[in-house]
């Protein structure tokens, strides 16, 4: 009797052991398929599509692209957890200081590590804080000119938001900063904020992009724009002795990109549903928003009705270099070092938001239109771009609700 229930038990072991092995089986079937598939549906589209590229591969040389977490104070995280914040992505944005790189987190903590951490052989840069006198909101932009750190940010006072700029001498310990403008108008949202130096009229200075609309009010037909009176909507010069500025171009709804070299201003904007702008910025010039563009309201109902008027130059505005049907989430534009590659020269790279690519640009020789541009694969949305003159590499702000990463692109 005893021997009879051992061989039961046996049989059943056995039973258990036949049933997990075709578990296995089925399992490994399942995921030998599920490769398959996808490598046959990646080959099919590669036979009908044999020019398009994966991850950051190019059509003329491979990439090297690799991602490094960061992590922000705990400052930064008590606030993003708040629940009016938890809309918000991990926003920041990057500068270069000597053998430094810096970086400011949304709400205006600012860090540093060491360029060489670029390249070491680790997925984590520790950031190390800078201690700062001024308890930042919101912030817009950083750059660093002359040892002197600026920064666009929000200010929040009785139900308004305030467009100012602060500034600090730069250094790795602490920043003590003073106000260097504050505009006086109440506004619902403000965007924008990129920094750019510039001299313009002899003078040295520098070019700082606004806009003030709320998130879902952005197809709004708002007077601002057009309005010489008001800083919004507009590219502003400010002279860096005192801190006067003026109106460089007005007619923007949100440039969230902003280039200035020797006579040559690029910004990138955001359009409405649609629209996105790569524009050539020329003094005094108007670039038609809310009045033109080549986008339409958010609202539309894709009928027939037409919100914005198509064209640019035939309404006495500045018609853009090129516009993103549909929008790509327009972010920086930075200008490509020709040590790059040999395949890149006189190039620009402009991030994406929304879109989670960089486009490689090239211009034609008075930047009026783009002669091409190639599409390359990141797969995060891009806030913000470095080119980094040692390590001839691009350094990305990649940002998530869940994390956040600096991406780190060079040639193989």
């Amino acid at each position: 009797m005893k021997n009879f229930f051992n061989i039961i038990i046996f049989l059943l072991v056995l039973l258990f052991i036949y049933a997990e092995y075709r578990q296995y089986r089925i399992s490994i079937k399942k995921t030998t398929h599920l490769e398959n598939t996808i490598l046959d549906l990646k080959k099919n589209f590669e036979k009908n599509n044999y020019n398009v590229k994966f991850l950051s591969e190019t059509q003329f040389t491979r990439l090297i692209f690799n991602k490094k977490n960061i992590k922000f104070n705990n400052s930064f995280y008590d606030k993003y957890d708040n629940k009016n914040n938890k809309w918000r992505r991990k926003t920041f944005f990057l500068d270069e200081y000597f053998s430094n790189i810096i970086v400011s987190d949304y709400f205006g903590n600012f860090y540093y590590f060491d360029k060489n951490k670029i390249i070491e052989n680790n997925n984590l840069i520790n950031l190390k804080d800078i201690i700062s006198n001024f308890d930042f909101k919101k912030i817009l932009d950083i750059k660093i000119f002359d040892n002197t750190l600026y920064v666009t940010h929000v200010i929040y006072k009785n139900n308004c938001q305030y467009f100012s700029i602060y500034k600090s001498e730069f250094n790795l310990e602490e920043l003590n900063f003073t106000n260097f403008f504050t505009d006086k108008t109440c506004a619902d949202f403000i965007q924008a904020g990129r920094i750019a130096k510039y001299k313009h009229n002899n003078i040295e200075g520098i070019l700082v992009s606004t806009s003030n609309q709320l998130p879902d009010k952005t197809d709004s037909s708002y007077s601002q724009p057009q309005d010489k009176k008001n800083i919004f909507g507009k590219i502003l010069f400010f002279d860096l002795e005192n801190g006067k500025y003026e109106v460089f171009s007005l007619g923007h709804r949100n440039v969230a990109g902003l280039y200035a070299d020797e006579g040559l201003v690029l910004a990138t904007e955001h359009g409405p549903r649609g629209g996105d702008e790569i524009n050539k910025i020329i003094y005094n010039s108007n670039y038609g928003w809310p009045i033109s563009s080549y986008g339409e309201k958010y609202s539309s109902d894709n009928s027939n009705s037409i919100d914005y008027l198509k064209s640019h130059k035939d309404n006495n505005f500045k018609e853009p270099i090129y516009s993103y049907v549909p929008s790509i989430g327009i972010s920086e534009i930075i200008r490509l070092n020709n040590n790059f590659s040999k395949h890149f020269q006189n190039n620009f790279i402009i991030s994406s938001l929304a879109d989670n690519h960089i486009y490689r640009v090239k211009f034609d020789d008075k930047y009026n239109k783009i002669i091409y541009q190639e599409r390359i694969f990141i797969g995060n949305r891009i806030r913000d771009l470095k080119y980094i003159d040692d390590y001839n590499a691009v350094i990305l702000a990649l940002e998530s609700e869940e994390n956040a990463s600096i991406g780190i692109l060079m040639n193989d």
